[in-house]
Order: structure tokens, then sequence, then C-alpha cells
């Protein structure tokens, strides 16, 4: 019983090394973010803050934009991009993080279904499977970050 705990208790703190080591790393300050894209070399960086938050929000996130501090976009192109939501409060962000999710999930088995039944061709099937491998999401507290290739590395890292 006890080798059975020990194994058990170990696994639980990898599993929590493994949890901070993969979200801490995300800026939790939007000009931070800001500066480490620029030192990575990501190009078209925007910050939008304060009432401009109404205008660009649509669409955007679940939920009021009142409840949104700045949103950090940057990226030169589709596969090189990422969007960096900083909520006012951690639960909006893990509302939101859900809701993305499930959005893309769904919209993948939609895909799916589409392809079965013959309404996708076998090569733009391929294209959406490399597109969801690519595409990461993440959330550390307050934070979300969407993204693809460098620009979501330089976010994250």
């Amino acid at each position: 019983m006890k080798k059975h705990l020990a194994k058990i208790i170990t696994l639980v703190l990898v599993i929590a090394m493994c949890a901070i080591f993969f979200t801490a790393c995300v800026p939790t300050d939007y000009a931070k973010a800001e500066s480490k894209l620029k030192e990575a070399g990501i190009s078209n960086i925007n910050v939008i803050t304060g009432d401009a938050l109404a205008l660009a929000s649509i669409g955007i996130f679940v939920g009021d934009y009142k409840n949104v501090d700045a949103i950090v976009s940057a990226g030169s192109s589709e596969d090189n991009a990422v969007i960096i939501i900083y909520f006012k409060d951690a639960k909006y962000a893990k509302a939101n993080f859900k809701y993305y999710k499930r959005m893309s999930d769904n919209e993948y088995t939609l895909n799916k279904i589409s392809h079965d039944v013959g309404e996708i061709t076998d090569a733009r099937w391929e294209e959406i499977k490399a597109d969801k491998k690519a595409s990461k999401m993440s959330r550390n507290g307050k934070v979300l970050v969407i993204g693809k290739g460098a620009a979501y590395k330089a976010a994250t890292k």
C-alpha cells in the first residue's frame, strides 16, 4: 500500500510541476508581452486598451468587454500569429478558455462529418487537420493566449 501511495504522490507532484512549468511563462502584463514579442522579431504588434476594446471585442470573446484589461495581437500571417487577452478576473479567462476549446472541437467535428459525407475533399481535410494540430491555446490565471507558430511560442516562452 505504501508503494502505491508513494507512486500516486510522485505522479501528482510531476503533474503539478508540469502544469506550473507550462503555464507560468505567459507575461501577466501586456506591456511585457509587447516587448517580449518585439524581442522575438514578431511584427504587426497591436495593443488595444480602454474604450477601443468595445470595438475590438466584437466576436473575440464571451461576455462584456468591460471584463477585459487589454488585447495584444501580433503576427505576420495566419500561420504565425497570436492573440493574448488580459481579463480583469481569472474566472473570465477560464470561461473563455472553455468556450474557445469547445468551439474549436465542435468546428473540427463538423468538418470531419462534412469530410465523411463527401462535402470536403481529402486535400482540404488534411489542411484542416494540420491547422488544428498547429493551433495552440493556453491560459494562465487572467491571461488567455491563442495562436500559431513563432508568435505563439514567443508569447508563451
